[in-house]
């Protein structure tokens, strides 16, 4: 992904420019600095070595795993929402 002039943006900045966007990113790993996308990148880039990589895959995999459950979360319940005819928030109070 790149910025308005042409240039890559670093992985932090690109994944501040998808969250605006659209919410796919929970709360609890964006508002930490994306403290999660920024370990993965370590692991990816080589900045751990291997032991230490390894060590905190499990922890790593599972926080994955809880971002993309979210997600999938997020659109199931949408589509039950729609299906019961719940358009907004606003509507369920009425």
């Amino acid at each position: 992904m790149n910025d308005r002039n042409g240039r890559k943006l670093n992985f932090k900045a690109a994944l501040e420019r998808v969250s605006s966007r659209i919410d796919f990113i929970p709360q609890e790993f964006s508002g930490d600095g994306y403290k999660l996308f920024g370990e993965l990148s370590n692991v990816v880039h080589g900045e751990f070595d291997e032991k230490e990589a390894l060590t905190k895959y499990p922890a790593l995999f599972r926080l994955v795993l809880g971002v993309l459950d979210k997600q999938i979360d997020r659109e199931e319940i949408g589509v039950a929402r729609a299906s019961l005819g719940w358009n907004s928030d606003a509507e369920d109070r009425n």
